[in-house]
């Protein structure tokens, strides 16, 4: 679902190579996406939990966000994201 990352210029991307790739194929792929943010190469076998995820995942926090009271707890989600990004996803604690 590129439209989102695109918008924001911060998405993450997931690819799997086919039986009839090239070897050059992954590094073009690679080259695209990266450019809008994470681009990772994984097994195809783990691509329909990825896609599951990268699917719902954004507009379920989305509707959590709008039915929130206040705009302080979207910008809470925000600063976790952000933090999440500049620890490389480690845990602070």
């Amino acid at each position: 679902m590129p439209n989102t990352p695109a918008l924001v210029h911060n998405g993450a991307s997931v690819f799997a190579r086919g039986t009839h790739t090239r070897p050059d194929d992954g590094d073009t792929v690679y080259e695209i996406f990266s450019k809008f943010g994470l681009c990772e190469e994984m097994a195809e076998k783990y691509l329909d939990a990825v896609t599951g995820l990268s699917g719902s995942g954004p507009a379920y926090v989305r509707l959590q966000i709008l039915n929130s009271v206040g705009e302080w707890k979207s910008m809470c989600l925000y600063d976790c994201g952000y933090l999440s990004n500049e620890m490389n996803n480690k845990p602070v604690f």
